[in-house]
């Protein structure tokens, strides 16, 4: 399968945890998330639009193919006040 079409197909984790917390009437608002990979600008407006204040994760890798979707989620992030801590993934 073409990468850019699996990547149109698959459901990232951030938005998932969003659709499962507003299924079972979880309010998100000033939560904190915990995610194994940097957020996509798609997934940061997400996180952004759900009220959640916190994102720890993994520092994203600068040769990604994600890159400049993660610089301007980063960027989302820090317009609307997001907090995001990064760890090593040593």
């Amino acid at each position: 399968l073409d990468p850019a079409i699996k990547n149109g197909l698959i459901t990232h984790s951030e938005i998932n945890l969003i659709a499962n917390a507003a299924e079972l009437g979880v309010c998100t608002s000033g939560s904190i998330l915990l995610c194994s990979k940097a957020s996509c600008h798609v997934c940061a407006s997400a996180v952004i639009t759900a009220g959640i204040s916190e994102v720890y994760t993994y520092k994203p890798a600068d040769d990604s193919d994600w890159h400049m979707s993660i610089k301007i989620g980063q960027e989302l992030f820090k317009r609307a006040n997001v907090r995001v801590t990064y760890f090593d993934a040593d």
